[in-house]
């Protein structure tokens, strides 16, 4: 019933919009694919062959007729080329088919095995004659090993109308014919023949195709990567198209992955372009695909997804930390532990390279202890699980362990002075990091800085007795290293008489000087009381 429905469809839509268009079936049949349509309209199909298998009167054989038609522009005739034996004249003329003919057309059929059921359907106008059904047209099919009959004409004739013929083809034919057959008679005619026209072949496809996608990498380090998919309709009609879908990692839904360029999100040619910046943004997905086939069918979806994969394009980071300090700016007077961190938000970080000094790249396991004196650069770099290679950095210092040099020695070769003032040069060295500044005291006054390596200076107001100079130097890694000089000071007896009677002369010209100052207040306070 769904068959003659089906068929009768699509007689329907042929005369309403001419046999050229491909026909739909209907909403009840849905589950039909058209796999093969002949209206006969102008330049037939090149896939149908014809021919005359019995050339006792000559050839006739199918050809496109404009003499008869369903709807369109034509239908084909059984005797459309070739002469009649019987008046010499082309059957075309005369619209009469000959004697001793087997004309045959056929075609070859698309692949159906993965169909339900396939269904033939065509319409057909019969006048073979009154008498016997000895002229008359048959349907086979060739199964790959011999012909299988499927029809024959059952009337002589069908009354001046369009007969509607539905079959059920094997799914393994592989050519379908039709052949007129007439014997040697010329019967009462002239008779027309056969008309065909509307060949329609549907098979019955109600099983959904399935798609998977290849695998992809773990990680990928650009926002793009091609999706390979595979899909199979096992149902017979073909996969129409094919839909992806993707969530982000800790995402419950998924969503259907369109662009710009196809806006439906339907692919067909095995390849989808995803573009992680078209949908959420670099991170981890889950991926699945939905075919569809020709006849509507879809796939169901899947639980598990079919891939997944993370996108990063970013770079991880690597930090230097000292261990139990801080990265020191320039040099440093002991030994040294690097640890180095490295944090990718995305992939996870693959590895860590270092390189000490002038050494060999070496992948990086724990800290990193350098103990020798001299200039040190440690470089490194991290690369995530995705490629992704950060940029070489550096670490620079330097170790200076060693004290430097100095020395402190008097203008005079002595120990023993007889002066306050006693002159003392210095001078300091270090090979490494140099000298930073130095400082100067006598005994336990404050330290004086000194900015040079090396000069003069002066111990000044010194007094009898024993004295120590001391001189500390300091290298640029903050070592020093201090020298002293003990010397004695004796200023002498004659000296110190001197100094008494300069004392003694001052404080008897300040008593004078005091006294004329109290006479001089008595002489203003006497002249005062006098009377005026």
């Amino acid at each position: 019933m769904i068959k003659n429905r089906l068929f009768a469809a699509v007689a329907a839509a042929m005369m309403t919009i001419g046999s050229l268009a491909i026909i739909a079936p209907p909403a009840e049949s849905e589950a039909y694919n058209l796999i093969l349509f002949e209206g006969f309209d102008g330049s037939w199909d090149s896939g149908w062959h014809v021919t005359d298998h019995n050339t006792d009167s000559g050839d006739d054989y199918w050809g496109v007729s404009s003499h008869k038609k369903l709807v369109g522009t034509g239908s084909a005739w059984c005797a459309q080329n070739g002469s009649s034996s019987v008046n010499a004249q082309p059957n075309s003329d005369n619209h009469y088919y000959d004697q001793d003919m087997q004309a045959v057309m056929q075609i070859t059929l698309p692949d159906a095995s993965g169909y339900q059921s396939v269904t033939l359907g065509f319409y057909y106008w019969a006048e073979t004659g009154t008498i016997a059904l000895n002229d008359y047209l048959e349907v086979r099919v060739w199964n790959g090993w011999f012909w299988q009959h499927l029809w024959k004409q059952p009337e002589v004739d069908t009354g001046g109308s369009w007969d509607l013929v539905v079959l059920d083809i094997p799914l393994n034919s592989v050519w379908l014919s039709f052949s007129f057959v007439s014997d040697d008679s010329v019967g009462a005619g002239p008779y027309e023949g056969v008309y065909v026209d509307g060949v329609s072949v549907y098979g019955l496809d109600d099983t959904p195709p399935t798609s998977s996608i290849a695998d992809l990498d773990d990680y990928y380090s650009s926002e793009m990567v091609y999706i390979i998919y595979t899909a199979v309709d096992r149902g017979g009609s073909g996969v129409e198209h094919v839909e992806l879908y993707y969530r982000k990692h800790g995402s419950a839904n998924y969503e259907m992955y369109t662009t710009l360029d196809n806006p439906n999100g339907t692919w067909t040619d095995g390849m989808i372009p995803f573009n992680c910046s078209l949908a959420a943004g670099f991170g981890g997905y889950d991926f699945y695909t939905l075919a569809e086939d020709v006849t509507a069918n879809r796939e169901v979806p899947t639980v598990v997804p079919q891939a997944s994969t993370m996108f990063d394009a970013a770079a991880p980071s690597t930090e230097a930390l000292v261990v139990g300090g801080s990265l020191p700016d320039g040099w440093i007077n002991g030994s040294i532990s690097i640890e180095l961190s490295a944090s990718d938000d995305l992939s996870g970080v693959f590895q860590t390279l270092c390189c000490v000094d002038s050494g060999t790249w070496e992948e990086y396991d724990s800290a990193i202890n350098i103990s020798s004196d001299g200039e040190h650069a440690i470089t490194f770099y991290s690369e995530d699980n995705a490629g992704n290679k950060e940029g070489v950095k550096a670490v620079e210092f330097a170790i200076d362990t060693a004290l430097p040099v100095a020395g402190l020695s008097p203008s005079e070769d002595t120990t023993a002075f007889i002066e306050p003032t006693v002159e003392f040069s210095w001078e300091s060295t270090d090979e490494l990091s140099g000298i930073d500044y130095c400082l100067f005291r006598i005994d336990d006054r404050a330290f004086e800085f000194l900015s040079e390596s090396n000069g003069m200076i002066e111990a000044i107001h010194l007094q009898n007795g024993e004295h120590t100079a001391t001189l500390r130097a300091y290298d640029c890694a903050g070592n020093y290293v201090e020298v002293s000089y003990d010397f004695s000071v004796d200023l002498g007896a004659e000296v110190e008489t001197e100094t008494d009677i300069e004392l003694l002369g001052w404080t008897a010209a300040i008593a004078v000087l005091l006294i004329a100052i109290a006479a001089l207040v008595l002489l203003v306070l006497s002249h005062r009381k006098r009377p005026s």
